[in-house]
Order: structure tokens, then sequence, then C-alpha cells
């Protein structure tokens, strides 16, 4: 199997590779189960807890498929809307044995009924079975967007991305929460010259020390970036 992967979910067994495959084994292993799907390049998966047991793919031609984990196919696929604007967060929920898919775009919210989409009118929190979907959505996105771009050896894909990824979390997760995933990210092993990633955590937490939510740990990012360094 192919190991340049772009996402890895052992829990579930999925492994996607930037040049659009998506290998499916046995959950916790590598043992495949099938040949891989295949789609338009490069495609971004989005698996939690919110959508077991269903992950989703959304692909560069502005396709977006749902993947039965269990059954390891796909179950849905569908062209986005034009008119949705940039997808913020996608709702699934069940409803008679069938798959609701409720797109959350920057120009309205969509429900997919009879494979047509629909604008729904009611706000977000209506939608959602768990407040935490769009939190958990967006944080997959941008994880996925990190892993891509140190894949790709990208600096300025990867730059942009830990920030948005780190401003997300500062805003909506608990302070310890938050402190343990800034740990793991700085001390990560990156494909980047160490002075450059200097000055690029050094301008990523002037950024965080504007955020009043988490001013109580700017003590504590600063030293965390003393003993990096």
């Amino acid at each position: 199997m192919n190991t340049n992967f772009s996402l890895v979910d052992k829990e579930r067994g999925l492994y996607a590779t930037k040049d659009g495959k998506l290998f499916l084994t046995e959950p916790g292993t590598r043992e495949l189960t099938r040949s891989p799907l295949l789609f338009t390049p490069p495609i971004r998966v989005l698996a939690s807890e919110e959508y077991d047991p269903y992950a989703i793919v959304l692909t560069a031609n502005g396709m977006l498929s749902v993947l039965s984990i269990p059954e390891k196919r796909i179950i849905k696929n569908i062209a986005v809307p034009g008119n949705s604007g940039v997808i913020e967060t996608i709702v699934l929920t069940k409803k008679d044995d069938k798959v609701i898919i409720t797109l959350c775009g920057t120009r309205g919210h969509f429900r997919l009924q009879d494979n047509h989409w629909n604008l729904v009118v009611e706000p977000l929190d209506t939608l959602m079975a768990n407040p935490d979907t769009k939190t958990s959505a967006q944080c997959a996105k941008l994880e996925n967007d990190i892993a891509c771009a140190i894949e790709e050896r990208s600096f300025e894909k990867y730059s942009n991305s830990v920030q948005k990824y780190l401003v997300y979390m500062a805003t909506f997760c608990s302070k310890s929460a938050f402190i343990e995933i800034w740990y793991e990210i700085i001390h990560a092993e990156l494909p980047f010259e160490a002075p450059i990633l200097t000055n690029f955590w050094r301008e990523t937490l002037d950024i965080l020390s504007s955020i009043e939510r988490i001013a109580s740990l700017t003590d504590e990012l600063e030293m965390s970036l003393n003993q990096e360094i």
C-alpha cells in the first residue's frame, strides 16, 4: 500500500493519498479490505465521531461522497451546489434509515432531498444533533490541510493552515486541550528549516496573544518556544 498519505485514520481504517486514492482497511490495521476508491485529487476526508459510521470525501472538482465505513462503499455521490459559497460545515443526520446531508456554506444552508439541494431556512443550531459537529468538521478539514502541506513540503500552505487551526482551537477548545495541541504542533518533526520555523512560531504567538480567551496562557506559550529554541 502507498505510504504517501495525506490522511491516516487507523481507528476507522481510512488512508488517503494526495493523488486521490482512499484505501480502506480493517479498523486498527493496514490490512486492505478492497481495492482503493479513486477520486479527483486533491481530496479532503472528514471522519470523526460526529460522522460515524460514515465519512465524507470532498474532491477538487466539487463532488461530495458519503462513505459507509462498515460497508466499505460509497452510498452517496453528488455535486456540491455552486451557489453555496465556501463550505464551513457538513452535517449528517439519519431519518428512516436514510442519511440526510446538510451543507452550511457562506451563502446559505442546503439540504439534500430526493437528489436535489434545497435551501434551508432554519438556523444551524436546529440542524445539529451535536453542537460540537461544526468544531469537529472544521478541525478535520484544517488537520487534513496541515497534513497535505507537510506532505508537499510547502511552508506557505503549512503556515497558513497551522495559524488558522491554532486560532480556531484557541477560540473553541478548553485551555488544557489547546496547550496540549500547541505542544504537539511545535514539537512535531517538520521538513522546514529551523530559522524559518522560529520566526513563524513567534509570529503565530503574536497572533494568539491577541485572543482574550487564552490571554492567561501567553507566558506558558512564550516559555515553550524558548525551550524549543
